[in-house]
C-alpha cells in the first residue's frame, strides 16, 4: 500500500468524523484524535456499517456508538438528546449522524473525481465487527475517537478495500474545514 494512499484514507476519516462531530458541537464538547482498532474492539460499543463504493474500491465506514444505557446526564446533554427518548429513536439518530458521516465522505471523494454510491445504515449484532473485517483482508484501516472530556461515546472507523485487480493510488484532497462548513445542515429523521 503507498503511503500516499494512507495518508489520504487518514485524512478523509478524520475530516468526516469532524465534519460529522460539527452538528453536536456547538458547544465545542468534543475532540477528535486517532485511536487503535483494539481500543474500539475493548469498549461496550454498538456498531453501524455503511459502505461507500466506486468502481475500484471500497470503504466499509463504521459508527461506534454507546449503548443508550450507557449514556450518563453528560453524554445526553451533548448528544443533545432527551434522557427519555426511546432505544428506538437514540438509534435512528445515530444512523442519521452515520449518513451526514458518509454524505461528506461522499463529497470530498466527488470533489477528485471518483464516482460513489452509498449504502445505507447496518447495525451489526456482531460486537466484534473489526476483528471480523480483518479476517477479509482489508488493504488499509485507521480509526477515531470522538471524546468528551475522558469519555467516548462515539467512534470511528474506515476500512479500504481495492476490487479485485484494481492497482491505484488514492490522492483524495481534504476540503479546507471552512468551505465544508457551508454544507452542513441539521440532522433530520426521513
Amino acid at each position: 500500500m503507498a503511503a500516499k494512499t494512507d495518508k489520504s484514507i487518514e485524512a478523509l476519516l478524520q475530516h468526516s468524523f469532524k465534519e460529522m462531530l460539527q452538528l453536536l458541537n456547538k458547544n465545542q464538547a468534543f475532540t477528535t484524535r486517532e485511536v487503535k482498532g483494539e481500543f474500539i474492539e475493548e469498549q461496550e460499543f454498538k456498531t453501524i456499517m455503511f459502505t461507500v463504493s466506486s468502481s475500484n474500491f471500497r470503504l466499509v465506514v463504521l459508527l461506534h456508538f454507546l449503548p443508550k444505557s450507557e449514556l450518563n446526564a453528560e453524554l445526553y446533554d451533548t448528544l443533545k438528546l432527551d434522557p427519555a427518548c426511546s432505544t428506538q429513536y437514540y438509534q435512528d439518530f445515530i444512523c442519521e449522524l452515520g449518513n451526514n458521516f458518509c454524505g461528506v465522505i461522499c463529497r470530498v471523494l466527488g470533489a477528485a473525481d471518483f464516482s460513489t454510491g452509498m449504502s445505507t445504515p447496518a447495525i451489526l449484532a456482531n460486537k466484534k465487527s473489526i476483528i471480523n473485517l480483518r479476517s477479509v483482508c482489508i488493504d488499509f484501516e485507521t480509526h477515531a475517537g470522538g471524546f468528551v472530556d475522558n469519555q467516548v461515546p462515539l467512534c470511528a472507523s474506515m476500512c479500504l478495500f481495492f476490487n479485485k485487480g484494481a492497482n491505484m493510488e488514492l490522492n483524495i484532497p481534504i476540503p479546507a474545514a471552512s468551505h465544508e462548513q457551508e454544507n452542513l445542515g441539521e440532522l433530520e429523521f426521513f
